[in-house]
């Protein structure tokens, strides 16, 4: 792969996450902010020693780590039209998803197709338990 100025080799700065822009060149690269308390920050949640790392370097996290639709200042037009000229991202925001870190994997959702088996369920022992009720009102 030859060297594109306007698309750079990206790869994200969070410990145990695989993302590159050639491994997964649909991900959005979000750069860690220049501010030095925030950049601390970001680095932190990321587990990464700020002290390792020179202030100067320009390092990225990939989308994965954020909720982009909270996150993203200019979401809905990135949405919308495919693409954004620039990144927009919140002031206060913070990345909070780390899921390639095993021992921060986030419970998944349960199966709606459970959750509605076991209401099914509840409601049935329910009638259940009130029609004997009944009858033994009777």
């Amino acid at each position: 792969m030859s060297y594109d100025p306007y698309h750079p080799y990206h790869w994200c700065i969070v410990p145990e996450c695989k993302n590159t822009s050639i491994r997964t060149p649909g991900k959005l690269w979000i750069q860690i902010p220049k501010d030095v308390n925030m950049r601390n920050s970001w680095l932190k949640l990321a587990r990464r020693d700020p002290k390792t790392l020179s202030t100067k370097s320009i390092l990225y996290f990939c989308e994965d780590h954020f909720d982009l639709e909270n996150d993203m200042e200019n979401y809905t037009r990135y949405k919308i039209m495919g693409s954004v000229k620039r990144i927009q991202m919140k002031s206060n925001c913070t990345p909070s998803r780390f899921d390639c870190q095993v021992d921060r994997k986030r419970k998944s959702t349960p199966n709606k197709s459970l959750h509605s088996f076991i209401k099914r369920s509840t409601i049935g022992e329910i009638e259940e338990t009130m029609e004997k009720e009944e009858n033994h009102v009777k």
